[in-house]
């Protein structure tokens, strides 16, 4: 069985020796779509019983997201840290066990509460999504040994990678829109960047169609996580907020402007007067 957690990773350009390039049954990442592809970056190491993997999204760019993903044989302590989580496990009978459910369910949520019945099968695979992250089982022979993880699972796991990064990159646009409060100039160049990401980035469908599953297991992912729902919301408060700030900036210059042509005008017609009474003793004279 294997335990996988994912988190944020705070220095993604410090690798140690024995670091090397990410692969999953002996080859590369190739199953993204090609501007996902270029900006993606993968390296790992076996450490003492754990698989690590350093991930990194978006590179290259403004963007740039970094991941550690630890894979663990035994169950690991919890951390608040921890973007996500995944199980896996194999099992040697029609379907997993009751303690199989169990061991997967009180891993992700620390409870009971995810059935059998609640995983979707294909193929005597099983796959559960919730909000933690993801378990799977897969037909085999269920041993304690030191059995390479399954390469379906460790493609899942990259599909969970990029949506933790979305989201990162998500909040931080949400808490820039925050700062940004009534500052037009800064709100414009937010949603700028929401719309320059989302054009270079931002993919509903990033996984090559050629794929037979994975395509499938991201819309899953995706449609779990309310990524696409989470990104529009964030795209539409920014535009509602630019647009109100930009009407109230132009009320205080149409206000100004405003004033400055009463001044304006009195100044004129002060003038005009002063004038007048200036000319007054001239006709005098005259007459």
């Amino acid at each position: 069985m294997w335990y996988v957690t994912i988190s944020q990773d705070i220095m993604p350009d410090k690798r140690g020796d024995g670091w090397e390039e990410l692969k999953i049954a002996s080859g590369s990442v190739q199953f993204f779509q090609d501007p996902i592809l270029s900006g993606f970056r993968g390296y790992m190491l076996e450490s003492k019983g754990s698989r690590l993997w350093k991930i990194r999204f978006f590179e290259g760019s403004d963007f740039k997201e970094s991941l550690f993903v630890r894979f663990s044989r035994t169950e690991p302590e919890k951390d608040n840290e921890h973007l996500f989580q995944a199980f896996s496990d194999e099992f040697s009978g029609d379907t997993p066990s009751p303690d199989q459910v169990e061991r997967a369910s009180q891993w992700l949520r620390e409870s009971n509460s995810i059935l059998l019945k609640d995983y979707t099968t294909k193929n005597a695979n099983y796959l559960f999504l919730d909000g933690h992250g993801l378990a799977t089982f897969s037909k085999g022979s269920k041993s304690n040994s030191s059995e390479d993880c399954p390469a379906r699972f460790q493609r899942y796991i990259i599909l969970l990678c990029l949506c933790a990064a979305y989201k990162l990159r998500i909040e931080k646009l949400i808490n820039e829109l925050a700062e940004a409060q009534d500052d037009c100039t800064k709100l414009n160049e937010i949603i700028k960047n929401a719309y320059r990401f989302s054009a270079r980035h931002y993919f509903r469908h990033p996984v090559r169609m050629k794929n037979i599953e994975l395509p499938f297991v991201w819309d899953e992912i995706r449609d779990r996580m309310r990524l696409q729902e989470y990104f529009d919301e964030f795209l539409s408060q920014a535009s509602a907020l630019h647009h109100l700030v930009a009407d109230e900036e132009r009320e205080r210059q149409r206000a100004h402007q405003e004033k400055l042509s009463n001044r304006m005008t009195l100044a004129l017609v002060l003038l005009a007067l002063l004038t007048l009474v200036e000319s007054l003793p001239l006709v005098g004279v005259h007459q």
